[in-house]
């Protein structure tokens, strides 16, 4: 899966990634009191001067690099081992994982841009400069890591993947430009719902077979989820809690009997469950739950939910 890739190259700034203040999370964690509308976003344009700290700007830039080159010198052989060839796109219809990783690339390029701008707050750059530069970086790692796929033999340059991942990249920039955004946010959970897969790794079109964890689209729901006090009627706004929200998930179902290159799951599944937004219920002050927070806000957690499709089921405790 890409977007493991992209954040490999980066999770070392979520080290660095403790705002100025605790009020300026990336990812909606921190509701305002009165929720804007969904259908009405102002959009700011003022711009203050940053401040920039440049020995910690020197410390993110030294530990993003090393990520970047270390990772890559260590994943190479596990995600690109194959035969290489010349430049390629992507030939197949890309249907494998029911288009379920084009939610990856645009999730995991969300939680890339959110750790590269609390990195880039850390150093000093006010909120609006360190959005722009994470989704600045995001992109260049994602292009980058498209252009590696585009020399592999069982790959090519997904134009579709890359333009999922640029779009999430921008996304906590937009969440700060369009404040309705900033009551929809995007999540991620997983568990073993598809452990036939893993019996299946000798089928599996990628050589090395350890991929599977990452790959296995059956296991993994992605989730957009709604802060449900924007919402709701103005009337009962003040008898929801502010960390409740409503989200819609989607994953694949079970494996195939036999997997292919571009079929590996046999439906669509869609899910309606609650989500609780854990960093609101975390500690405000301090780098160390700062972090929490901002890691927290990309996770759906365990909660009851719904399966609308294909067909209706109700579980209790689903993640």
């Amino acid at each position: 899966m890409k977007w493991f890739r992209h954040l490999f190259f980066s999770c070392l700034v979520l080290l660095n990634s403790a705002p100025g203040q605790s009020s300026d999370s990336l990812s909606a964690s921190t509701i305002p009191a009165e929720n804007p509308s969904l259908l009405q976003s102002p959009i700011s344009l003022q711009v203050s001067p940053p401040k920039i700290n440049y020995v910690r700007l020197g410390i993110m830039g030294g530990i993003t690099a090393g990520a970047a080159v270390g990772s890559y010198l260590y994943v190479k052989d596990v995600w690109w081992a194959e035969s290489r060839s010349g430049f390629q796109f992507e030939r197949t219809a890309e249907r494998y994982a029911l288009h379920l990783d084009k939610a990856s690339h645009f999730w995991g390029a969300i939680g890339e841009a959110d750790f590269f701008a609390g990195g880039f707050e850390w150093t000093g750059f006010d909120d609006r400069r360190a959005r722009i530069y994470g989704a600045l970086m995001s992109n260049v790692i994602s292009l980058s890591v498209e252009m590696t796929d585009a020399f592999a033999v069982e790959h090519g340059f997904s134009i579709k993947d890359y333009l999922a991942g640029a779009l999430g990249a921008w996304y906590p920039y937009l969440q700060l430009e369009i404040p309705a955004l900033q009551n929809v946010y995007f999540k991620w959970s997983y568990w073993n719902h598809v452990p036939r897969y893993f019996e299946k790794k000798d089928q599996l079109i990628e050589q090395n077979p350890t991929r599977s964890f990452l790959d296995n689209y059956g296991n993994q729901t992605y989730w957009v989820t709604v802060n449900a006090r924007s919402i709701a009627p103005q009337s009962w706004k003040t008898s929801i809690p502010p960390w409740l929200g409503l989200t819609v998930g989607a994953r694949a179902g079970d494996v195939v009997d036999v997997i292919q290159k571009d079929k590996q799951f046999k439906e669509f599944q869609l899910y309606f469950s609650i989500d609780v937004d854990v960093p609101q219920l975390l500690p405000e002050e301090g780098p160390f739950w700062a972090v929490l927070r901002r890691f927290f806000s990309h996770i759906h957690f365990p909660a009851p939910a719904i399966r609308l499709t294909p067909r209706v089921s109700v579980f209790g405790f689903y993640m």
